[in-house]
């Protein structure tokens, strides 16, 4: 699924992913901190990019939600449309050809009327 600025929210996972792995490996390989301090750094900052992986997906799931509810709703209002549009073009062809065969057996009946003249 693309959004109207053309870009996709998997792009947008797979880019947050990749920078969170880049932060976190360039901190531990350029952080002056003792090995626990760098274990408990490391483990603070996967935990705030799960989170925001979660709210990114949950975002994501809802809006997702939301714009297939919609377009449900206008497919639904688009066929009532098509019906109403199909049925007035009905109506309106039975009373063309309705007024066709009137207009068929007046000319009908009026040439019967008519004697003919045989010259």
């Amino acid at each position: 699924m693309t959004h109207e600025n053309g870009r996709s929210p998997l792009g947008f996972l797979k880019g947050l992913l990749f920078g969170g792995a880049v932060g976190v490996t360039l901190g531990v390989l350029l952080s002056p901190q003792s090995g626990q301090d760098t274990r408990s750094l490391i483990q603070h900052k996967s935990n705030q990019l799960r989170d925001r992986l979660t709210h990114t997906a949950a975002t994501t799931r809802a809006q997702a939600e939301r714009l297939a509810d919609e377009a449900r709703a206008e497919a639904v209002t688009l066929q009532q449309s098509s019906r109403e549009y199909l049925q007035s073009q009905k109506e309106r062809i039975e009373k063309t050809a309705e007024a066709a065969k009137r207009a068929v057996k007046e000319t009908w009946n009026d040439s019967a009327k008519t004697p003919s003249v045989v010259g």
